[in-house]
């Protein structure tokens, strides 16, 4: 079988996994779960273009080496921890950057600076020809879940039978959810900026946050905190 083609000028990068194309259920029909009605129904998608994504979400420390300043509510958490407090178009810029720091195209047109750009995609990429761009670029919702999934049909990913295994053994994690996630059940923290976590009385003092990346079990793919931690912008967002 031959390996996917890639673009001219393109080549994968060691923090980053390529994603083959191929279809999916997305969505779901389960009621009670995280997405709910904005979910339903599940239905069958088909994507036709591979795709690389990071193995891990950014940190405050590779977006401030980009755009030289950290906007994190949670910079006590440290320079591991992703960065957050990022508003969508200020991420668009952030990708342009880092698509000109690898003499890739800029998949974005930006007006403004950094923190104050308004962004949008360039024309040269409008519509279907936004998967035809060979710099940095918001995955779709459906390339997300794709790729968060790794192939699994059920409400979170599935892992590696020997890890899931070996962590039990240690006798420290027990849920699939535990293993995978950063969460309000397992978030405890103690750095300033933490907040009260989802769920406790308003008297409690237990403090939840985000946590450094790549701490949790990765999907069968490679990818770590696709679920948990902090929520990632993709192309086609609300609003």
């Amino acid at each position: 079988v031959r390996p996917p083609r890639l673009p001219r000028g393109v080549t994968v990068r060691p923090q980053e996994v390529l994603i083959k194309a191929g279809s999916f259920m997305m969505g779901s029909d389960e009621d009670g779960t995280p997405g709910e009605k904005l979910e339903n129904p599940a239905h069958k998608v088909k994507l036709r273009y591979i795709f690389a994504l990071w193995k891990k979400e950014v940190t405050q420390k590779e977006f401030q080496s980009v755009m030289k300043y950290n906007p994190s509510h949670f910079k006590k958490c440290g320079d591991q921890c992703p960065v957050e407090s990022v508003n969508w178009h200020e991420a668009a810029y952030f990708l342009n950057e880092l698509s000109k720091k690898h003499n890739l195209s800029t998949c974005f047109s930006c007006m403004g600076h950094k923190k104050n750009a308004i962004c949008k995609v360039h024309s040269s990429f409008a519509k279907q020809r936004y998967y035809q761009c060979n710099g940095y670029r918001f995955p779709t919702e459906a390339e997300w879940e794709y790729a968060a999934r790794a192939g699994s049909d059920g409400t979170y990913y599935e892992i590696k039978k020997q890890a899931k295994q070996r962590a039990i053994k240690k006798g420290t994690l027990v849920s699939t959810l535990d293993l995978i996630s950063w969460y309000k059940n397992n978030s405890q923290v103690n750095y300033p900026g933490s907040f009260r976590c989802p769920g406790l009385p308003l008297t409690s003092t237990i403090r939840c946050g985000p946590h450094p990346i790549g701490l949790k079990i990765p999907n069968k793919w490679g990818l770590y905190d696709m679920v948990g931690n902090v929520s990632e912008w993709v192309y086609d967002r609300f609003g």
